[in-house]
């Protein structure tokens, strides 16, 4: 009995245990969440560091002068696949609080300066970059013991070290709460310091704004019981990346083991190691252009990369090949030709692509790539313009199964419910626009409308 009664007691007492033990670990998690978020940001700042050079555009840079403003130094290098995605986020946070004092610094880990300015000017990313073309052995990389990249500092706006290694929604938690910190502060006081302008070698107006001299779109008349219009709106090229904000997702293209001959015409002699090969298929499912891509692999120096951009089975008219110093990664812009399927016959249509690899991936014999390169036009409401663009996002060369992205609200981005599909209907200020077409090529968008006086054509 006595057995009983101990154990009866022991039972009781351990359902009282149990909520009280479940509260006490709520609270816990609770307390370390808000420790999480408090450790963003270091309470203490590290002093502030010392950073001088000359920048990619000949610009003279000097960390000191940034005081008084929130700074990111980054660095990264383009052939780094997370560096890569993470740059439409550092993107997102400059045209955000830019003109709140928020300055970005890059340090580029590239070997190849010709890389780094593709993908800059490709990407109109806007900061100052420093470059050697060292790599891993980067004189500031070295300096500040870097190990491995992307690798961020982000810095009040004393100058003192706040957060390092941050990324995505946890970056730009904290320079959000460093640009509050500071408000009311007189952080930004005449008289104080101010940061180096942004680099004059950038073009100022938006990336995917239709050029002026775009063909004006045309209007097919309804011939159904529902009056319903087309309006054909062509679609000028652009090789540029990220139309209105969207970020792009990059694709794998498998490297396959050479047969005993070379799969292509002109492929210079294996210099050791292995030869591997692949293709880039893009454009049409149905009848598609394939590019032919080489490896040499010269382990563990690294590599040396051939593209038959022209697509005629002859990598000796192509550009240079890449061939990295040493180890890590290389990537580059290709500026190819789609044909495409016509009525009237095959139409050649540009078409730009990063494609890129790196450690990780060349270990798994595999290559990134996606699209640089969109299509714009602009149609004109109640004397208002109105962006729109087609993004081939992941990168296949083929348009028709993306979304057309529809700023409905001009504010130069295109969120989740401004991206229409075939068969889906945008409302623009009281006008119904039903997706009826996008060629594969992107040359031109069809849309459904009932036309008013209002909308210009």
């Amino acid at each position: 009995m006595e057995t009983g009664k101990t154990d009866s007691w022991r039972m009781r007492n351990e359902v009282w245990l149990v909520p009280l033990f479940f509260f006490a670990l709520l609270g816990l998690l609770a307390g370390v969440g808000v420790f999480v978020a408090k450790s963003l940001l270091r309470p203490s700042p590290q002093p502030p560091p010392t950073l001088r050079f000359t920048g990619l555009n000949g610009e003279e840079i000097d960390l000191a002068r940034y005081r008084g403003k929130v700074v990111l130094v980054d660095f990264w290098a383009t052939w780094c696949m997370p560096c890569v995605q993470e740059m439409p986020n550092v993107l997102r946070l400059y045209d955000r609080y830019h003109d709140e004092g928020f300055e970005v610094i890059g340090i580029s880990l590239d070997a190849e300066r010709s890389d780094l300015e593709a993908f800059i000017r490709n990407h109109r990313v806007p900061w100052p970059q420093y470059f050697d073309g060292k790599g891993w052995e980067n004189d500031l990389a070295v300096q500040f013991g870097v190990q491995a990249i992307p690798f961020t500092m982000l810095l009040d706006r004393n100058g003192g070290v706040r957060s390092q290694d941050l990324r995505g929604k946890e970056l730009a938690e904290a320079v959000a709460a460093l640009i509050r910190e500071s408000e009311g502060k007189g952080a930004q006081e005449k008289g104080g310091s101010s940061a180096a302008t942004r680099p004059e070698t950038m073009e100022s107006d938006s990336q995917d704004a239709a050029p002026s001299s775009s063909p004006a779109p045309t209007l097919v008349p309804g011939a159904d019981e529902t009056g319903e219009n087309t309006l054909v709106v062509p679609l000028e090229y652009s090789d540029k990346g990220y139309p209105l904000g969207v970020a792009a997702s990059w694709r794998e293209g498998t490297l396959m083991q050479q047969a005993a001959e070379n799969p292509g015409k002109n492929a210079p002699p294996v210099k050791g190691g292995r030869r591997l090969w692949g293709e880039l298929v893009l454009g049409p499912r149905e009848s598609p252009s394939r590019f032919l891509f080489i490896l040499d692999d010269q382990m563990p120096k690294g590599y040396t990369f051939y593209v038959d951009a022209d697509a005629d089975g002859d990598l000796a008219d192509d550009s240079r090949p890449l061939r990295p110093e040493g180890s890590g990664g290389a990537g580059r812009t290709l500026r190819l030709t789609i044909r495409y399927p016509g009525p009237e016959g095959d139409i050649a249509e540009p078409y730009a692509l990063w494609l890129f690899t790196n450690e990780d991936l060349w270990r798994n014999q595999h290559v990134g790539y996606y699209a640089s390169c969109h299509r714009a036009a602009e149609i004109r409401l109640d004397d208002l313009p109105y962006r729109i663009a087609l993004f081939d996002n992941p990168a296949d060369g083929d348009y028709s199964n993306d979304p057309l992205l529809l700023d409905l609200n001009r504010d130069g981005k295109a969120q989740e419910n401004e991206q229409f599909h075939v068969g889906e209907t945008a409302r623009l200020d009281g006008l119904d626009l039903n997706v009826q077409n996008i060629a594969p090529s992107g040359k031109d968008v069809r849309l459904g409308v009932h036309l008013g006086d209002s909308l210009e054509r």
